[in-house]
This record gives structure tokens, C-alpha cells and sequence, in this order.
């Protein structure tokens, strides 16, 4: 799956993963499991906002956020997450540890 962010360009992902639904609803990231035949809970949504932690769980999936983004102003860490990180190099670090 790949974000509204600045880049866009579907040429640069060797797959784009598309659902009917989006966050909160739990769909996107069922169908990639399904998609990659792997279980949901071997599906890491890497977020910035309540609507991907409402669908992260809702899923039955890990999630890590970042601390800025689309999060309305709260504070990331008070959702329901694996983790929080203040950059996504951060979030790299900490994947490639476990």
C-alpha cells in the first residue's frame, strides 16, 4: 500500500495493495495479508493517526506510529500502539531489531 504522501508514483513500489475501504475499516489491511499470504498478524502498519491504530487492531495486526502527521493534534502516544517513534529511520531501526 502506498500513502497520499509526496511521493505518489505508483512506478516506484514493486506493489500497490488497493481496498475498497479505508481506515478505521480493517479491509486494507486484511486483503495485503491475503494479497502476500501471510497472516495478519505478520502485517506491520506503520501510522500516524487514531484512524490507523482503530484499524490496526481492529485487524488483529502490529502497529507502530509516528509521532507527527495526520493526528488531529494528540498525541500519538496515548493510542493503542506497539510502538512510537519520532522519525521514520527510527521506525527502520527498531524493525530491524526484532
Amino acid at each position: 500500500m502506498y500513502g497520499a504522501g509526496k511521493d505518489t508514483d505508483p512506478h516506484r513500489y514493486d506493489s500497490i495493495i488497493a481496498a475498497l475501504r479505508t481506515e478505521p475499516h480493517p479491509l486494507p489491511l486484511l486483503h495485503a495479508a491475503k494479497f502476500f499470504v501471510i497472516l495478519v498478524e505478520q502485517v506491520l502498519l506503520i501510522g500516524d493517526s487514531p484512524n490507523n491504530s482503530i484499524a490496526a487492531r481492529a485487524a488483529g495486526c502490529p502497529i507502530i506510529c509516528v509521532s507527527y502527521g495526520y493526528n488531529h493534534g494528540e498525541p500519538v502516544d496515548r493510542l493503542n500502539l506497539d510502538a512510537v517513534n519520532d522519525t521514520l529511520p527510527d521506525v527502520i531501526k527498531l524493525i530491524r531489531k526484532a
